[in-house]
């Protein structure tokens, strides 16, 4: 019984595929409408047309009877398209979808512009596209994409690129479009995580008089400013260092964080490699620009840096600190010897101020008479000086100087008032004192309260210079 009723399952199987079989051949041969409408997404007019005369040539009998491994063959061999996909929406309407190839380069084969897609495949080119970079050489694209992959993943920018020179050994050179030239190896293109430079020694070697202007410009570092400036950039990344005095700071990091800076510190690292590569700059510029022949060079820079930070500025309420050229000698007291006479040096702070500013009278009263030693380090100033001590047979008798970088500095002595008018557009004036300034003994006298030219058009001063007696109530 169950043999029988196994023979009939057999045979009504059989039955039922031939009867598909059959219904199949005339499913397929039934009159259904021709593709009437291919709607197709991501191209322009153009481009969907070659795909339509595709379809359209290829004579498919309906939606049912379409060869896709065909069409896809078809849709595959324009090179403009990095990929698609199909559908059939019954009965008539087939629907594809695409994706354009970017365009990442251009080059010339055979005589012929190509540019060059990231599906590997050459477009023909009719036009320049000066924002694409060319490539020159023996262009294999499957190198070409490998080099743009490793690109994409390191901290330059693709589009920092003019022009690629492929050469038979694989081996590329890039120039960018600031006309650097960069040379890569044959092997992988490696990862940086820190650079350490030392620039060739150009201030050093400037500074002895025996030096040439030959053995100057021989002692002008090129490349390690481009890595400095290239990595400080990129210290999200990156990190840079130009200071010996900083190994062990790095060092000691590296070994603390398994050999992580953090960001902090890279960024921190990084404005100090701006700041040396300025100065650096800086530093050559004022050489080179030192016309041998003029008095006066037409620009000057200069690179300051911190030495001391003070209790308060020229006011207790102002903060103040001293700076100065790494390569101008520094006014400093040792083990006691006095700069001038009886001169001690207590004080040191800076005045920074703007043309026609007029600053003064001022002076100290017993018992916290001062002495100062005035220098204008920028600019150029109007300083005023009067005998201010009533016992004296020279009271009320002033005189002034005009002071810049280029003259000498003022002594000032107890009793004097001192003030000064800016003559240029900015002007920083030093003053080096004998004692601690004393805001309780401080006095003087309204600068324009004085018979006094202070050559200045339209005079500036603060509240507090104005509010001073005039000289004939002193």
């Amino acid at each position: 019984m169950h043999l029988l009723i196994s023979k009939k399952i057999v045979v009504y199987f059989l039955m039922f595929c031939f009867l598909v079989s059959i219904n199949n051949i005339s499913f397929m041969n039934v009159s259904f409408p021709k593709i009437s409408e291919v709607e197709i997404n991501g191209l322009n007019p153009d481009e969907r047309k070659k795909i339509e005369d595709i379809i359209y040539d290829s004579n498919f009998k309906n939606i049912f009877y379409l060869d896709k491994e065909y069409l896809k063959r078809k849709i595959n061999s324009i090179n403009i398209i990095e990929q698609f996909e199909i559908f059939k929406n019954y009965p008539s309407t087939l629907k594809i979808f695409i994706e354009k190839t970017e365009i990442l380069a251009q080059t010339k084969k055979n005589g012929f512009d190509y540019l060059i897609g990231s599906n590997g495949k050459l477009i023909e080119n009719k036009d320049f596209k000066s924002e694409l970079p060319f490539i020159f050489g023996d262009l294999d694209i499957s190198e070409f994409l490998k080099l743009k992959k490793k690109i994409d993943s390191s901290l330059f920018e693709f589009s920092e690129i003019s022009n690629l020179y492929q050469y038979k050994s694989n081996r590329w050179d890039i120039e960018t479009r600031k006309g650097n030239l960069i040379k890569l190896p044959k092997n992988d293109i490696k990862e940086i995580d820190l650079v350490v430079v030392n620039l060739y020694p150009f201030v050093e070697t400037v500074s002895k008089p025996e030096t040439t202007l030959e053995i100057a410009i021989e002692n002008i570092d090129i490349g390690g400013p481009s890595m400095l400036r290239s990595a400080a950039k990129n210290n999200k990344y990156v990190g840079v260092v130009v200071d010996p005095t900083d190994y062990d700071l790095v060092l000691d990091e590296l070994q603390k964080n398994e050999g992580c800076i953090s960001e902090k510190r890279r960024f921190e690292l990084a404005a100090k490699a701006f700041s040396h590569t300025a100065a650096y700059d800086t530093a050559i510029s004022n050489y080179l620009s030192a016309d041998r022949n003029k008095d006066f060079p037409d620009n000057i820079f200069s690179k300051y840096q911190l030495k001391e930070v003070l209790r308060y500025g020229e006011n207790p309420h102002q903060k103040a600190a001293i700076y100065s050229t790494k390569y101008n000698p520094e006014i400093s007291q040792l083990y006691g010897k006095k700069l001038i006479s009886d001169f001690q040096v207590s004080e040191v702070f800076y005045s920074n101020s703007v043309k026609n500013t007029i600053r003064g009278v001022h002076l100290q009263k017993k018992p916290n008479e001062l002495k100062k030693i005035v220098t204008c380090i920028e600019g150029e100033v109007l300083d005023f000086f009067i005998d201010l001590r009533k016992e004296s047979k020279t009271f009320g008798v002033y005189d002034s100087i005009k002071l810049s970088d280029k003259t000498t500095s003022v002594y000032i002595p107890n009793g004097f008032g001192h003030g000064f008018s800016v003559l240029s557009d900015t002007a920083t004036v030093m003053y080096i004192q004998d004692g601690d300034y004393n805001q309780e003994n401080e006095v003087g006298i309204n600068p324009l309260s004085l018979d006094f030219n202070w050559k200045v058009d339209k005079p500036i001063i603060s509240d507090r210079d104005s509010s001073l007696p005039e000289y004939s109530n002193f």
